[in-house]
């Protein structure tokens, strides 16, 4: 009959064709819609992002992002990262631009309530950021802030936050003696000294363990009771503002949630920033394994930043070392580490957790 009919069988081969053609848009859609799930879930899930995707963490790695933001913590090793970032762009003929925004003023007048700049700080942020994507210009943004949330912002969607973190005992007495003895501005050290002294009511700058003692002294004479160590919110030896729990408060942002440190709502948001939001973050003490991790989360901006360090550090050494009076003062007493370990609980959990992240990430991607 086909024979008889050419028009019968043109039309069957026809209608074969366009079957298989719908059969196909059909699987596309089927598979598109798969994607999204999937995308789904690893934002809800980061520990299924890092088996299916092995050394990507975070799902805001897309090729149409231009911008890295690494809010990083005081005294986790940034000034050498920052160097070595530095180093790595001009080798790679400024591949990309580091951004390190000394100047915009993040912290506020009262705990995670604007002060008059806020609006000021978010629009020179946004003007860096929103260029960078329009021109196709890759940055790294680098700012002493707590996360700063883009979206929440209406700023554009960063490519990656990136952070390193650092045990919060060895973290806090570091910056003690930074704010004292820097490296930095002598004027602001002798302010920092003067300050604490007066606070102290002492004749000289006390030790670490001497300034805790005395804090316990002060606190005891003022309120007639004993000195009862608690997780706090305020900065315990009047250097600097919101020091304690810093690295809670740096993962945590500025969501209500965060308005007291010390609740498990802060600890919490903290926790669930760093695990679905952050694309790579790093360990201080050790420091080699988390460049190479780096190198091989991010490639496209960071390979060679390992070969880099070796050379950039065999020269001349990190790119700042806290000067001390004397070293064995940075040893705790029994006594005053108990009450610095009460003033940072929160730190000291939300470390363990990121050093296990860190773990996972790094026998995911092989690094040793």
């Amino acid at each position: 009959k086909l024979q008889r009919n050419p028009w019968a069988m043109r039309y069957n081969m026809f209608h074969v064709c366009l079957t298989l053609v719908l059969l196909t848009a059909s699987s596309d859609t089927m598979l598109s819609k798969q994607e999204a799930t999937v995308q789904a879930e690893v934002f809800r899930d980061p520990e299924q992002f890092i088996e299916k995707q092995s050394c990507v963490r975070a799902p805001t790695l897309t090729k149409e992002k231009y911008t890295i933001v690494y809010n990083r913590i005081p005294k986790c090793g940034s000034t050498t990262t920052i160097t070595l970032f530095r180093k790595l762009s001009k080798r790679k003929k400024r591949f990309f631009s580091v951004v390190n925004a000394k100047n915009v003023d993040f912290w506020l007048k009262e705990p995670f309530k604007p002060n008059t700049n806020w609006s000021d700080a978010w629009n020179r942020i946004k003007d860096i950021v929103v260029d960078a994507d329009q021109n196709q210009k890759r940055i790294v943004y680098i700012n002493h802030i707590p996360f700063p949330d883009f979206e929440n912002y209406n700023l554009p969607t960063p490519k990656a936050y990136i952070q390193v973190v650092r045990d919060p005992i060895s973290r806090t007495i570091s910056d003690y003696y930074y704010l004292l003895w820097g490296p930095r501005q002598e004027k602001k050290m002798e302010m920092a000294r003067h300050r604490l002294k007066a606070n102290l009511k002492t004749n000289s700058t006390p030790s670490f363990n001497e300034a805790v003692a005395l804090l316990q002294k002060k606190y005891e004479q003022k309120h007639g009771s004993k000195f009862e160590a608690d997780c706090t919110n305020f900065d315990f030896l009047f250097l600097r503002a919101n020091k304690t729990n810093l690295l809670t408060r740096y993962f945590c942002g500025y969501h209500e949630d965060c308005n007291d440190i010390c609740t498990e709502q802060a600890y919490n948001r903290a926790l669930l920033n760093a695990k679905t939001r952050y694309a790579f973050v790093g360990i201080m003490e050790e420091f080699n394994t988390t460049l190479k991790l780096l190198e091989k989360s991010l490639p496209d901006w960071f390979e060679g930043i390992t070969d880099t360090a070796a050379e950039e550090l065999s020269k001349s050494g990190p790119a700042r070392i806290t000067k001390h009076k004397n070293p064995k003062e940075t040893e705790l007493t029994d006594d005053v580490l108990k009450v610095v370990q009460m003033w940072h609980r929160q730190d000291i959990k939300l470390y363990k957790e990121l050093k296990v992240l860190f773990e996972h990430h790094r026998n995911e991607c092989g690094v040793s």
